[in-house]
């Protein structure tokens, strides 16, 4: 009744010595390593399993078969990895050990202390064997787990042996598969098969049979070297994974051994490759040394290939092959390919650096890039120093925060509410104060930019205040000469009036008779104040009438090149001015009339396209007169207006004076020319002005 359980004993010591045994011969393999896990599974089972057989009651039984259910759960998938890893046939899906180990340990913790797997245990003239329960759902699912797990362990050393190619791996092979073969089929019989068919006198043989395979793998780790590694495997294995494509030859040229790189260069199997002279392959026979090649694929197209070719010698000088090793030309060439065009991406990015660089510090207008996080500034430029009075020393290492920045808070809070949204700041019109302390209009631009892991603010500040200065300038010349205008034509009519005065007081003096001395006196009084009243008409007119110096050749492009400059100065508005060939821009006039009769039309345009858009100049003349066509894309005049837009005081803006284009046309009259509204332009407002070469 103890034999059983003594060789029982005995299984579990051979499973740990030989577990131990290989480890100590590889301890960094990860093959030993898992045999040495798989020895100590075997080792637990059969220790477990000989004191079960012995055991003195059933309550004993139950106990080593609990406690050490988790070898015999786990055993299946811990065999079936390490023949795997023996095989170097490692599957790489994702979850793979989850998938390996799941059904085991659904198995060990669904069945645990319970009957659901062993009914009972019965006590036999050999020990105590197991009465199953056939009917259980879970005694069908270990019977399916455990001979998968076997089946699957076969068919891995199948292949291994069947795709061998050297004589140490199918000796490896065969021993580890001709061993492994018995230890499966008799303990599918006896621990399966058998009590399948009622016959329950035996108990638990499994642990002794498989023995037979771990002394198999013994006699192949002593005897063919299998799981240390040696000079010899060691170098297989790493032709075997190096990426250069390598061949082995015999002394005659023929293909020993070919590496798995080769056999995807050319497209053949490693068994097609076997004994086929290399220079079939190639495009010309291959001598010792390095050589530009062509190697033949299995489609038929050409690789051009470095070959170098090395002898192999014995311990007594005498050659017995070669080894071959090919690098593809076309790596090198993509290879070259990828490093000039890294290199140019390089060089690009170095000059965009350049050019931001040059672009950020040399613009006119200010520019300051701050930490989105901390607000700290990274960089300001010296236009912006400049506008603001500050020192480049002061803002060094400061924050943002740290400068009284905003007139008015509120413009603060519109600016960050548009970035917290995602969105740009563009030509937001705010007050910043300079390090003096007084406001300074300007135009503001804002915008979040992401640079590596980090985020900034570009923040983009056009000093302004002297170009409104100047149009504020514009509009009091514009107020002052129409209150001139508006003087004049007084001082006309009161002249007219005073004309009238003088020659009826003449009559009324010289009709009066001689007796009539106090009124005589009376209408002389009258008279005198009529040319004091006269005088001062004449001084008023004499103001009032512009000065028209003598006139000068002016050329038209200059005077408009002039009023483009002061109009647009630091404005988006795109300016484009088109002339036919040939040309004359060259008119009789007086220049500081014609500068300000275009001054006024270039910021009505301006103003009217709210700083955006496109302005266009198109010249065109003949031998008498010269037309400038002046083009916006604003939302043009009223067709209700077209008709009032040149009479004094009209405006079609609030903030108008109703002045420039009453102004425009004055000086477009005094030089003898026309201005008119083009009405059947529907993209903007055009004001198409002709003057004569010459004023008569």
């Amino acid at each position: 009744m103890e034999y059983i359980s003594v060789l029982t004993f005995v299984s579990a010591l051979i499973y740990l010595g030989a577990g131990v045994y290989t480890f100590a011969k590889n301890k960094e393999g990860g093959v030993t390593q898992h045999f040495l896990l798989l020895s100590l599974f075997l080792s637990m089972w059969a220790f477990a399993a000989s004191f079960a057989i012995a055991a003195p009651s059933e309550a004993k039984v139950f106990f080593w078969y609990n406690s050490f259910s988790f070898t015999w759960f786990l055993f299946p998938p811990v065999l079936v990895h390490f023949f795997l890893s023996l095989t170097q046939k490692n599957f790489s899906f994702r979850f793979r050990h989850i998938l390996l180990y799941l059904p085991g340990f659904i198995l060990l913790f669904a069945t645990q202390h319970t009957t659901l797997i062993i009914k009972n245990f019965v006590r036999g003239p050999l020990g105590w064997f197991i009465i199953y329960n056939h009917t259980s759902f879970w005694y069908i699912y270990n019977i399916c787990h455990y001979s998968l797990a076997m089946l699957i362990s076969l068919i891995i050393l199948l292949r291994w042996f069947k795709g061998c190619e050297s004589t140490e791996k199918c000796h490896q092979a065969g021993i580890t598969l001709f061993t492994f073969l018995p230890a499966v089929l008799l303990s599918t019989v006896t621990g399966t098969i058998l009590p399948i068919l009622g016959i329950f006198e035996l108990p638990p043989l499994a642990p002794i049979f498989m023995t037979i395979w771990v002394i198999g793998i013994a006699i192949g780790v002593t005897k063919f070297k299998m799981m240390i590694p040696t000079p010899q495997n060691s170098a297989v294995s790493l032709i075997e994974t190096i990426h250069e494509s390598v061949l082995l030859l015999d002394k005659n040229s023929h293909i020993v051994f070919a590496n798995p790189a080769f056999s995807k260069l050319t497209g053949y199997s490693p068994s097609q490759l076997s004994n086929v002279s290399i220079d079939t392959f190639l495009s010309e026979p291959i001598c010792s040394g390095t050589a530009p090649l062509l190697l033949f694929r299995k489609e038929g197209n050409a690789v051009p290939v470095e070959a170098t070719s090395t002898s192999i010698y014995t311990e007594r000088k005498d050659e017995i092959g070669r080894i071959v090793v090919f690098k593809d030309k076309q790596i090198d060439e993509r290879l070259l390919q990828e490093i000039k065009l890294r290199k140019e991406t390089a060089e690009q990015l170095h000059y965009s650096e350049i050019l931001f660089t040059k672009a950020f510090y040399l613009s006119p207008i200010g520019m300051i890039i701050v930490d989105n996080e901390d607000y700290r500034i990274i960089e300001v430029n010296d236009a912006l120093l400049a506008n603001f009075g500050y020192d480049r020393s002061v803002t060094e290492a400061k924050k943002i925060t740290d400068f009284p920045v905003w007139a008015h808070d509120s413009d603060r809070r519109a600016v960050f509410k548009i970035l917290n949204q995602g969105k740009t700041v563009r030509n937001m019109m705010v007050a910043l104060l300079h390090h003096d302390g007084f406001p300074v209009e300007s135009k503001f631009s804002a915008e979040k930019m992401a640079i590596g892991d980090r985020e900034l603010i570009l923040f983009c500040v056009d000093d302004i205040s002297s170009r409104i200065n100047l149009e504020r300038q514009v509009m009091k010349m514009q107020r002052m000469e129409s209150l001139g205008f508006l003087a004049g034509s007084v001082a006309h009519d009161l002249n007219n009036i005073f004309t009238a005065i003088e020659g009826n007081l003449d009559i009324a003096r010289h009709t009066l008779p001689n007796d009539e001395e106090e009124v005589k006196e009376a209408l002389d009084a009258a008279l005198y104040a009529y040319e004091k009243g006269k005088r001062l008409v004449r001084t008023v007119l004499q103001h009032t009438r512009v000065k028209e110096d003598m006139q000068t050749k002016i050329n038209i492009r200059d005077v408009l090149e002039a009023a483009d400059q002061l109009a647009f100065r630091a404005s988006t508005v795109k300016r484009t001015t088109k002339a036919p060939s040939g040309f004359d821009p060259f008119l009789a006039g007086y220049p500081d009339l014609l500068f300000q009769l275009f001054m006024n039309l270039f910021i009505n345009a301006r103003q009217a396209m709210n700083n955006m858009g496109e302005l266009l100049i198109e010249l065109s003349g003949d031998e008498d007169t010269i037309t400038i066509s002046v083009c916006d894309d604003g939302p043009g005049v009223p067709e209700r207006y077209a008709d009032q837009i040149f009479d004094k005081a009209f405006s079609t803006r609030e903030e108008g004076t109703g002045l420039g284009l009453s102004i425009v046309r004055s000086i477009v009259e005094r030089h003898k020319g026309t201005i008119l509204l083009d009405k059947r332009y529907t993209r903007g407002a055009k004001f198409i002005v002709t003057l004569p070469r010459k004023i008569s």
